[in-house]
């Protein structure tokens, strides 16, 4: 394992970065002219070794740290779940500008068949006598019987097994994969420094050719049933075919906008989540003839919803990703005037059940909640307008929450509680 890695969070400033680094970024359109924060969460490669860029408001861990390689691997393992997300709750994700999704999918799934059921292996079906399987048809057509009192017996039965072989081609071109990919990547499954490529070591390299082998793992492709084997074969032709021989100087994995990502994995990792958006009042447009025309497009959708049964309480959840530090970062007249509204129809939905209104956030921060003021009492309208309370949490523990599939029952019972920010 070579790869050295160094890390940063998005929304860093853009002088704070090596300027090679900063180059690299600008020759990917990552950073543009008059940019002064980067807006990038993911991977970089480079000839130095890889600059991994962590959700904003992260602590940075020191460059090759046990929690960095750690950090690092949640980070990609995260990203690759969500691009998997995407594609399966068909997740409207055009502002995330997501680049190099594809690729890490194969690269991860490639790794992640390799520690599980090592290199491919071909199962050849061999003939033998008094071993394996009995074929009684072959042994009763070829052998000599001897008569007994309860009918005839057979000195040799013949038979047949199944041997596995790993020095086919196609064994030499997966060994080879992973010894290639394990040089630079192994890092995102071990969450460590440490290869895992040592069984493959010892198999001869394929003719390193994309086009003989790509022709030898597709006729191998006609010959295999199960699904595995399948699997893996169209894994390693999509990532010679798409991958191998197509790198430039340098590899970028991420998300441009990473708002997006964080939305979903808030959404994902709450428990008692309800969907209610279906149920909310649509705006109707009265005509000049009286007709009413609905236009349920144009209806309220809520981020997220979390729901108490045994009291009725509900909860409204909007996940911001914003620095929420200071006045200047923390959310507008648009975000705030939304959650009233989202309150106002949940309440008007379930009547005589109790709505809170919250903000999620990365990191830790001052806000504890957002009021409405009047202008000449100074007086809060709580009353009138219920406060939207804040809430923390750190990316990277959301972030393992979410790589697993688990429910973070602790801030979801903050939340359902509404105990303040934390």
């Amino acid at each position: 394992m070579t790869s050295h890695l160094h890390f940063y969070t998005d929304r860093a400033l853009v002088d704070s970065l090596p300027s090679d680094l900063s180059d690299e970024m600008k020759s990917h359109y990552l950073i543009r002219r008059d940019d002064q924060r980067v807006s990038f969460s993911g991977m970089i490669m480079t000839g130095d070794g890889i600059s991994i860029f962590l959700p904003r408001n992260s602590p940075i861990p020191q460059a090759n740290s046990v929690t960095g390689y750690r950090y690092a691997s949640l980070l990609m393992k995260g990203l690759k779940r969500y691009t998997r997300d995407k594609a399966l709750n068909k997740i409207d994700s055009d502002g995330d500008g997501s680049i190099g999704g594809a690729k890490l999918a194969v690269i991860v799934d490639l790794l992640e068949d390799y520690c599980t059921y090592g290199i491919y292996t071909r199962r050849l079906r061999e003939k033998v006598t008094n071993m394996g399987k009995p074929d009684w048809r072959q042994t009763i057509a070829s052998q000599a019987a001897l008569i007994g009192a309860s009918g005839p017996i057979y000195l040799n039965v013949c038979g047949s097994r199944y041997r596995s072989f790993s020095n086919c081609e196609v064994a030499k071109i997966h060994a080879f994969v992973v010894r290639e990919l394990d040089e630079t990547y192994s890092w995102i499954i071990t969450g460590s420094d440490i290869s895992i490529s040592d069984a493959a070591a010892i198999i001869p390299p394929p003719v390193q050719d994309n086009n003989l082998m790509i022709r030898a793992l597709e006729n191998e492709l006609s010959l295999v049933y199960s699904d595995r084997e399948i699997r893996l074969i169209n894994l390693l032709i999509d990532y010679i075919r798409n991958t191998r021989g197509h790198n430039s100087s340098s590899e970028v994995i991420g998300l441009s906008h990473f708002h997006t990502m964080w939305e979903r994995m808030v959404h994902s990792t709450l428990k008692s989540v309800v969907h209610v958006n279906n149920q909310l009042s649509i705006p109707t447009y009265r005509f000049k003839d009286e007709t009413l025309h609905p236009a349920p497009t144009k209806g309220q959708r809520t981020d997220t919803v979390i729901h108490n049964e045994s009291t009725n309480r509900y909860v409204v959840i909007d996940a911001k990703y914003y620095g929420a530090k200071d006045l200047s970062s923390a959310p507008g007249w648009s975000d705030i005037v939304k959650q009233f509204f989202y309150a106002k129809a949940l309440k008007i939905f379930t009547e005589g059940a109790e709505v809170d209104n919250v903000f999620v956030f990365p990191g830790d921060g001052p806000l504890k909640s957002v009021h409405m003021q009047n202008r000449q009492s100074m007086e809060t309208q709580d009353d009138k307008y219920p406060p939207i309370k804040c809430f923390y949490i750190q990316p990277m523990d959301l972030l393992e929450y979410y790589v697993s599939g688990r429910k973070h029952k602790d801030f979801s019972n903050r939340l359902m509680s509404s105990e303040g920010s934390a």
